[in-house]
């Protein structure tokens, strides 16, 4: 198991269902590789989630709620994160997803890529496997890791859009800020 500084940040954005954190979470305690941090944020209020989150106890995990819900598939809430994300990767997910144990040490593994994706096994798909390229309807938040100074520079441009994660892995090509980047052929989540 590797020791020291966090490499990855996972943005995962939650709202309405209580079970969801300790679905998420529970994933966290299993990941292999300690290197990483949480940010767990809760679209509008809710004190049962707070407690949960802040229950577990481990301080690489952050709690963030809102007032009200914003909406649009939490990407406000998203661009906001990218913010305080002081990692070199950020992933952006939900917390209803599943991660391999590995996944840390994949990214770590990686680091030298800007950007470094995975197929993930989709539910909108049937639970097929989405392939995984940076463009629409071939890319979700949850299958791609992204150096988090590129990410704040292209920032999240749609975030009321449809695909926005998809646009924002176009955004993100188009920039000319990922000079190597590189896909690891293996599934490493599954979205739920």
């Amino acid at each position: 198991m590797s020791s020291g500084k966090p490499i990855v940040t996972f943005v995962a954005i939650s709202y309405k269902e209580v079970w969801e954190p300790y679905m998420f979470i529970g994933m966290l305690k299993c990941l292999r590789n300690p290197k990483w941090k949480a940010i767990i944020w809760h679209d509008g209020p809710n004190e049962e989630m707070k407690k949960i989150v802040e229950g577990f106890g481990d301080d690489r995990i952050t709690y963030i709620q809102n007032e009200e819900n914003k909406g649009s598939w939490g990407c406000y809430n998203r661009i906001e994160a990218l913010k305080i994300v002081d990692t070199e990767f950020v992933v952006q997910t939900t917390v209803q997803e599943y991660y391999l144990p590995t996944i840390v040490d994949e990214i770590e593994a990686n680091s030298i890529y800007d950007l470094i994706y995975w197929p993930c096994i989709h539910y909108s798909f049937g639970y097929s496997v989405v392939n995984a390229e940076p463009v629409r309807r071939q890319m979700d938040w949850s299958n791609f890791a992204l150096k988090t100074h590129i990410a704040r520079k292209v920032g999240i441009n749609y975030p009321t859009a449809y695909m926005a994660d998809g646009l924002f892995a176009e955004d993100v090509m188009k920039s000319g800020l990922v000079k190597k980047r590189t896909k690891i052929n293996k599934i490493l989540n599954i979205k739920n």
